[in-house]
């Protein structure tokens, strides 16, 4: 049997040509709740040892938006933030995350972005003391500008490759840099991923900064770059749900035909 026209052959010829796309699991818009606008999707966590948390609003992107404040200071039983319990919500190493937020402190300092190794590393997402995005350890650091007191757009993608993973980070829709490193798979057993919330054990736990965040957004899979600079022009619409391209489903029809063809043909 030509291996074209068995069933394996045929959903073969279906995955290369249909396009699949990053699939949004959870939204977090700050309506005065900390939960997701999806059904069934985790809500947030917050930290907040001082109190001092709280929502606000804020004119963003051209409309008064709902804003979540938090607060805290550099010592880590002190700090604020969120978490986020991924667990059956995102594959731990094939994701994108997609943020809207401001840094107030610490200019010119490391300030923790995300962690997702439960607070037990050093290594994440920063703001770079040049003031750039870096995913520590590593060497590759971006080249825009970092400015706190400013909303930015912030987009990270981690695609599952073995035995490492392809990081590619975002600001205001421009990519930074990509580099091949397994830092940002959500490595840790309770499956959490922490924002703007600095580790408590390891080197460096005092890499923090307040700020305010105005939207969170979870994939499952990987975003484009096109769709990223696509999200940056208006981060609070959701991006249209691609359709399989026409040329895909005629293949598949074809093949479909060929098949039945064939098998009418051995009987």
């Amino acid at each position: 049997m030509h291996p074209i026209f068995t069933l394996p052959g045929l959903a073969m010829l279906m995955v290369a040509h249909v396009a699949v796309a990053a699939t949004e699991r959870a939204t977090y818009t700050f309506a005065g709740t900390l939960s997701a606008l999806e059904a069934g999707a985790p809500a947030l966590l917050a930290t907040d040892p001082l109190e001092q948390n709280g929502f606000e609003t804020t004119s963003l992107y051209g409309q008064e938006r709902n804003i979540y404040r938090w607060a805290g200071n550099a010592s880590s039983a002190v700090q604020g933030g969120l978490t986020l319990d991924t667990t059956n919500l995102i594959p731990a190493d094939h994701y994108s995350l997609s943020m809207v937020f401001e840094l107030t402190d610490a200019a010119d300092s490391w300030r923790r972005i995300v962690d997702v190794q439960d607070r037990a590393s050093d290594n994440g997402l920063y703001v770079h003391p040049t003031n750039v995005l870096n995913v520590y350890p590593l060497g590759d650091v971006g080249t825009s500008a970092w400015t706190n007191d400013t909303f930015h757009h912030v987009v990270l993608t981690n695609s599952s490759t073995s035995p490492t993973s392809t990081v590619k980070v975002y600001l205001d829709g421009v990519l930074e840099f990509t580099v091949e490193t397994d830092v940002m798979q959500v490595s840790n057993s309770a499956n959490l991923m922490h924002f703007f919330l600095d580790n408590i054990d390891g080197s460096g736990p005092n890499e923090y900064s307040n700020g305010r965040v105005a939207i969170i957004r979870l994939y499952e899979g990987v975003l484009t770059d096109s769709e990223v600079s696509q999200l940056a022009t208006d981060p609070f619409q959701a991006l249209p749900v691609p359709e399989p391209e026409t040329h895909a489903l005629m293949l598949a029809g074809l093949g479909l035909v060929g098949y039945a063809a064939y098998r009418r043909r051995r009987v």
